[in-house]
């Protein structure tokens, strides 16, 4: 299942640590089922942070309230998750939101 690239999106941040433990959990989901993410780094990249801010609706309901790296977000299903999640949850939710469009 080949994703289009820009529909998921991984708002993160350089320095963030939980970002840091994100990451290869999401190469291996891009690995192992085909699925792509967006990666936009949002704490130094303005216009990346612009684009995060303009879903602060979504994301701040998904998170507790507050814009958090990282963030996964799903541009077709208007939905995201957020922070530091197992392997798992982050599969299903990718190959959910897919399915859904």
């Amino acid at each position: 299942m080949m994703a289009d690239k820009s529909r998921l999106i991984m708002f993160w941040g350089r320095e963030c640590p939980h970002c840091r433990i994100m990451m290869p959990l999401v190469e291996r989901l891009e690995r192992e089922e085909g699925v792509k993410f967006q990666r936009l780094e949002v704490w130094h990249n303005e216009e990346n942070a612009k684009k995060m801010r303009a879903l602060a609706n979504v994301i701040k309901s998904a998170c507790g309230g507050f814009l958090g790296t990282p963030t996964f977000y799903d541009s077709q299903g208007d939905e995201a998750i957020c922070g530091e999640q197992q392997y798992e949850v982050l599969r299903e939710w990718a190959l959910a939101a897919l399915k859904m469009g």
